[in-house]
């Protein structure tokens, strides 16, 4: 961890501002370090488009930047709030090359965390990222699993192809610049209750065996109660360890919720929102309700868990028509569920 001292020296030299077009030289100013930083860093992105967007009446963006200079933009975080829907997707994302190393990404987007939080309802980030940003976003609390309802954000934001889009709930009672300390904080807190309590460590006598089948009663075996052991903790770990398949059943269902594609299967069809969807479809299934038949050890063999699996895309075809984005969905959601199949060893 950094020192006080160096803290004291990085809070001299640098400031977070949020800055958007209001038409003053300075905002125009450091808005055209922002477009030039992304030029440079975004080299893949048109630049039309990023000029447009930085410019643009509707975006805002933050940005850290030396105090003793009042254009050079280190890092920017260009984005697009909507307040009605309680949401911001952030559209551009980059800190110069030469400063990454400082750790300005992730302090920048803690800023933004804060003032997000300080300034608006806001409750959720969306971004689609590349392949190359998607640890940086992973690492700043940013997940593939989309639970922020389709139709909040659907058609608002930029479908970018190839990027994968990924969000973070924010938690308004958070001060996301001090969570580092507070978590260490509370690490160290956690340690010396620990030690309070395991201070004196009771050493239990052997147990002694006599000719019999070796069968022993663990709780009675001294310290095994006191320890918070339960039957049912042993009957699960023997469950989960004989179940055959059960790993690849597991990797399998976590590769398809991080699938782009699987946004519309995540969670049950809500009723109050799709009104005759149960009476159309009479076996519903879905991502989430495989999860806990997988914990509840439901499907006893490999062809149990893929028939389930094989009802979310035949009944989203069922209900939806071909031309939707459901039906197009599905169809890639089946198509990564038997590639992923076969890689684990498994034919369908």
């Amino acid at each position: 961890m950094e020192s006080k001292q160096d803290s004291l020296r990085k809070s001299e030299e640098i400031e977070f501002l949020n800055i958007y077009n209001d038409r003053k030289s300075e905002s125009l100013i450091l808005l055209t370090s922002v477009k030039n930083l992304f030029f440079i860093q975004l080299p893949n992105m048109p630049k039309t488009y990023i000029t447009r967007v930085v410019y643009d009446f509707n975006h805002r963006s933050m940005i850290v930047k030396k105090k003793s200079s009042t254009t050079k933009v280190l890092g920017a975080i260009t984005y697009r709030p909507f307040l009605e829907r309680k949401f911001a997707e952030i559209v551009f994302c980059a800190v110069d090359s030469d400063e990454q190393v400082k750790g300005y990404g992730s302090r920048l987007m803690n800023q933004f965390k804060d003032y997000i939080t300080t300034h608006s309802d806001i409750t959720h980030f969306l971004t689609y990222a590349d392949d190359l940003a998607i640890g940086f976003f992973k690492r700043n609390g940013f997940s593939t699993e989309i639970t922020l309802e389709y139709s909040i954000w659907a058609k608002h934001i930029k479908d970018y192809t190839g990027g994968t889009l990924m969000q973070c709930r924010l938690i308004p009672r958070v001060k996301y610049v001090e969570a580092r300390q507070t978590l260490e904080s509370q690490r160290l807190a956690v340690k010396d209750k620990l030690k309070e309590k395991y201070a004196t460590i009771t050493k239990q006598s052997g147990l002694k065996f006599s000719k019999s089948d070796g069968k022993y009663d663990p709780l009675s075996i001294p310290g095994v109660k006191e320890a918070g052991w339960t039957p049912e903790m042993e009957m699960r770990a023997r469950k989960t360890i004989c179940l055959p398949h059960y790993r690849t059943m597991v990797t399998v269902l976590e590769a398809l919720k991080e699938q782009n594609c699987a946004w519309p299967f995540r969670e049950p069809v809500d009723a109050k929102i799709v009104s005759d969807y149960y009476d159309v479809i009479k076996q519903p299934m879905d991502l989430s309700t495989l999860e806990k038949n997988l914990k509840n050890d439901k499907y006893q063999t490999i062809k149990q868990f893929a028939d389930d699996v094989q009802k979310i895309f035949d009944n989203c075809r069922i209900y939806n028509a071909k031309n939707t984005l459901y039906y197009a969905a599905a169809d890639e959601l089946e198509g990564f569920f038997r590639n992923k199949m076969h890689e684990e060893g498994v034919r369908l």
